[in-house]
């Protein structure tokens, strides 16, 4: 068969079921609208939650003074040196992406968005938000928020 011809016996991959694109992370991590997995949920969390131990894992060591011996003789907290303007700089990023993969993922559970005010509620609420988000499958088939990414 010459490359060119089309092939008979094959139907032809035209329609909204070909033109759709497997979403990229900016639309995992910037994005409000659409449903989200729950595999591709727990990997979001793990990637935004990566520089946030990071930081904490580096402010810890640079406020610990080392003593002889190598046992710590004090802890400096101070709102000084460079940690604070990558803090300043890293935050608004950090819960604008921690805001749209839950919001995602409350729309694959067919819910508004704004149930992520249900962890306002100390413990009950994160306990809520983890067992729903992290836990329990989405809707099946399409809801109002889009089609099943499990399809």
């Amino acid at each position: 068969m010459h490359p060119k011809e089309p092939d008979l016996y094959r139907p032809p991959r035209v329609g909204p079921i070909y033109d759709v694109e497997e979403p990229g992370w900016k639309w995992i991590l910037f994005d409000f609208e659409g449903r989200l997995s729950r595999a591709k949920y727990w990997l979001a969390s793990l990637i935004t939650l990566l520089p946030v131990l990071g930081f904490a894992f580096w402010f810890m060591a640079s406020a610990i003074t080392l003593g002889e011996g190598g046992m710590m003789t004090s802890f400096d907290f101070s709102l000084e040196g460079p940690w604070v303007w990558v803090l300043l700089l890293a935050s608004p990023l950090l819960v604008w992406t921690h805001l749209a993969i839950n919001v995602k993922r409350w729309h694959d559970r067919d819910k508004s968005g704004f149930w992520m005010l249900i962890q306002i509620i100390p413990y009950l609420g994160e306990l809520w938000a983890f067992i729903e988000l992290g836990c329990l499958r989405g809707t099946v088939g399409p809801n109002r928020y889009g089609p099943d990414p499990m399809e």
